[in-house]
């Protein structure tokens, strides 16, 4: 269930602000100040508010299908390691019949 999203943090107690945040993947440190805290909410509101540039599903989405939408995307380079694995062997095998 999605809280409207207040123009006042200030007046949320810190467990209040932390519950609030995570309807917008944000986790919050309570050991921070409070001013620190209404502020981190503040930007993921702001952000979440944005219209995105292409269609994108919520954060909260993106984490239940398993992407972490803050670690970068790693490109995978298996693929090409198979085929060079591939290439080489041939080579030796080539090698090995011509000796």
């Amino acid at each position: 269930m999605k809280k409207q999203p207040t123009k006042n943090y200030s007046k949320m107690s810190k467990k209040e602000l932390e519950i609030f945040a995570r309807d917008y993947g944000l986790e919050l440190d309570k050991r921070l100040k409070k001013a620190t805290l209404v502020r981190m909410v503040e930007i993921a509101v702001e952000k979440h508010n944005k219209k995105p540039t292409k269609l994108t599903p919520p954060p909260s989405q993106l984490i239940k299908e398993g992407q972490n939408p803050n670690l970068p995307i790693k490109k995978s380079y298996y693929g090409k390691l198979v085929i060079l694995t591939v290439i080489i062997a041939v080579g030796l095998l080539i090698l090995k019949n011509c000796i």
